[in-house]
Parts: C-alpha cells; structure tokens; sequence
C-alpha cells in the first residue's frame, strides 16, 4: 500500500470517527481553507523493513493530523476553543490502528487573518 493510499484510508477512517465535529478535511497543510474547523492529514513517512537481503515494502506509514479551530467560533475565548481541540484529539486517538507516534502538540497561531487553537498528533498506521 502507498503512503497516498494509506493517507485516502486514514482520512476515511478520521471523516466516519469525527462525522458528528463538523469538519473540514484537508490532504495537506499548505493550502489552507478559508473557513474553521478542519483536520489536515499530511504524509510523513514510510517505515521500511530491513532485512539481510536489502529493504521489504513499507510495514507502516506515519502522517502528522492537524486539527484548527477558530477562536472567534468560541466567543473569542482561548479557553473553550482549547477545550473543543483537546476533545476532538481525543477522538482521533480512540480510533482503532492509529498509533500516536510522539506527544500530541497544543498551540495558538493566526493563519490568514484568523486566530486559532490547533493541535498536532503524529500517528502511525499499519499497512
């Protein structure tokens, strides 16, 4: 299985787990949409396996899952928009075969002229 692959069945497995978020869904993270909530599934890495003889098929594919929020859909509070992303980042690790490969990483940003809460979670997901 490709990386492109892999990143069409994580997206599908993200959009049924979120269905009830009201998300956007975004195979990168360069492009960005002009409006909030949405969840970008950018390719990472493909894990090989070694072997005596050389290297086999990638066993596994890492993708970085980007969650936005707008604060001004939360009255313009940090606090609730946080809440809303913490939330969200839940679900996605509930998700049966997403493996977090690290930490999930929590921030506050402007993207075009819209301040945000994000968060972003490594996960693994076996061919």
């Amino acid at each position: 299985m490709t990386i492109i692959e892999a990143q069409d069945l994580v997206t599908n497995k993200l959009q049924i787990a979120l269905n009830s978020y009201r998300l956007l869904f975004l195979d990168n993270i360069v492009i960005l949409p002009a409006a909030f909530p949405f969840c970008a599934i950018d390719p990472v890495e493909s894990v090989t396996a070694v072997y005596a003889g050389g290297s086999m098929p990638p066993e596994r594919h890492v993708f970085d899952i980007y969650l936005v929020e707008s604060i001004a859909n939360h009255r313009n509070s940090i606090r609730d928009t946080r809440i809303r992303v913490a939330k969200i980042i839940s679900a996605i690790l509930g998700i049966p075969r997403f493996y977090a490969k690290n930490n999930v990483h929590y921030g506050e940003d402007v993207v075009g002229s819209a301040r945000v809460c994000f968060a972003r979670v490594s996960i693994t997901y076996p061919v």
